[in-house]
């Protein structure tokens, strides 16, 4: 299956090299397609946040599936396959993580080709709702309030302290949301550090 890993990373940030390098390094052991987008400016004005939609759209272009990473959300061990992610994927065309019961954290996205319709509608949120355009957590809030709604039998959302469906903290994926760029930094190194010698 051809794999695709995006990351949307526009500005400077603190963690953005710590991030990159390690991206690198993932996909260069699976033989992922890496993206790291710098994000669009639009001309409706919605936040650049939402360019992480169309670049997993382009993405599926030419993959089977696309994983999308936060700048601040990384694999715990860079040597498992996506494909260990199946079994939570289940039928569904998308798989996202959950922060809190019901309301799901989009720094960490898989998704099938068959989803490009459900990501098309994402897209597609800031022109019918222009409240999501610039309002906090912008691309997030769109896809809890339309896109998740609208398509809950086909997307999976997952929540399991410590797991591998633990998106934010699990055994699969960490996501360092919260804290200072410093502070994120310094906990994307420390992941990092744990991982095997290649």
């Amino acid at each position: 299956m051809k794999t695709a890993v995006v990351s949307l990373q526009f500005g400077e940030r603190d963690y953005f090299a710590v991030s990159r390098a390690a991206l690198e390094r993932f996909c260069f052991f699976h033989g992922y397609a890496l993206t790291i987008d710098p994000g669009a400016s639009f001309a409706d004005g919605r936040d650049r946040r939402w360019s992480k939609v169309g670049a997993m759209l382009d993405a599926l272009a030419t993959a089977d599936r696309v994983l999308y990473l936060d700048g601040d959300a990384l694999p715990v061990n860079p040597t498992r396959s996506l494909s260990e992610l199946d079994g939570l994927l289940g039928g569904a065309s998308m798989l996202v993580g959950e922060d809190s019961p019901g309301h799901a954290n989009t720094g960490v996205v898989l998704a099938l080709r068959s989803a490009v319709d459900v990501l098309e509608h994402w897209c597609s949120v800031p022109d019918h709702h222009p409240e999501t355009r610039r309002t906090w957590p912008v691309d997030e809030l769109g896809f809890n309030s339309y896109t998740l709604p609208a398509f809950r039998s086909r997307i999976a959302t997952c929540r399991g302290a410590g797991s591998d469906a633990d998106f934010l903290r699990g055994s699969f994926f960490h996501h360092f949301c919260n804290g200072t760029q410093s502070r994120k930094a310094e906990s994307l190194q420390k992941l990092v550090a744990t991982w095997p010698q290649s």
